[in-house]
């Protein structure tokens, strides 16, 4: 009951750093959305969106809504592969803020459900609830995903900066409050991922406990019993 009092305490903790630099991070992109031309960038992306994306007549798209990033005992980890695995064109968004990069993907988003097209969103972890990073549509082989300091996507493919949507001098003025934001959230990152280790470790003393504790035989008829009735359903 310690361990497991111990292990609850610790992933609240690393919840509030993770919470607190998803709110830096968020104050980052409001900076910067001040000074992006949005009518630009949705014109842009509806251009850019309807160029690429295929239209299926008669058919609306459908939405998947997945994970491939987010804060671990090792840090920030991105499954880059998933994204190489179900698509070979990549169309890259280079966003260290996340204005223009919302705009574009809620454009792209819309562009390709309303074209019929079935696609899978892949949330930022920080903000899970309206932030897309990247938009997979496995069924043409094409992605648009954002690069960042947490996921970055280096190499030869199609990049868009987000410094085109935005004058360079409104931005070197609010360079100060976005370098301070940048340089708190990957402490508290930082921070949540030593917290997450810690956890691990408790978890891993707490799972002792459990595995002397089970009934692997009481649990081998259970899974031989449940396979027979899968069996005789044909499933």
């Amino acid at each position: 009951m310690a361990l497991y009092g111990r292990n609850k305490q610790l992933h609240e903790r690393a919840a509030r750093y993770i919470s607190a630099a998803g709110a830096l991070i968020n104050d980052s992109y409001k900076l910067t959305l001040e000074i992006t031309d949005t009518a630009k960038t949705m014109r842009f992306a509806a251009r850019l969106a309807r160029r690429e994306i295929p239209v299926i007549e008669g058919r609306k798209g459908s939405e998947q809504q997945r994970f491939i990033s987010g804060i671990t005992p090792l840090g920030p980890v991105f499954y880059r592969s998933t994204l190489e695995k179900l698509a070979d064109k990549y169309i890259v968004i280079h966003d260290e803020n996340g204005a223009a990069s919302r705009i574009i993907m809620n454009t792209v988003r819309a562009v390709a459900l309303e074209s019929g097209q079935d696609i899978i969103s892949c949330c930022c972890p920080f903000s899970p609830d309206d932030k897309i990073d990247h938009i997979i549509l496995p069924d043409i082989g094409l992605c648009f995903t954002t690069a960042n300091r947490y996921h970055d996507f280096g190499g030869s493919e199609r990049r868009i900066h987000a410094r085109r949507f935005a004058p360079a001098g409104a931005l070197r003025l609010k360079k100060q409050r976005l370098s301070f934001n940048r340089r708190a959230a990957r402490e508290l990152i930082a921070g949540a991922a030593e917290v997450l280790k810690e956890a691990k470790s408790c978890h891993d003393e707490l799972e002792k406990h459990y595995i002397d504790a089970m009934d692997y035989g009481k649990s081998g008829s259970l899974l031989e019993q449940i396979s027979l009735e899968l069996a005789e359903r044909g499933l």
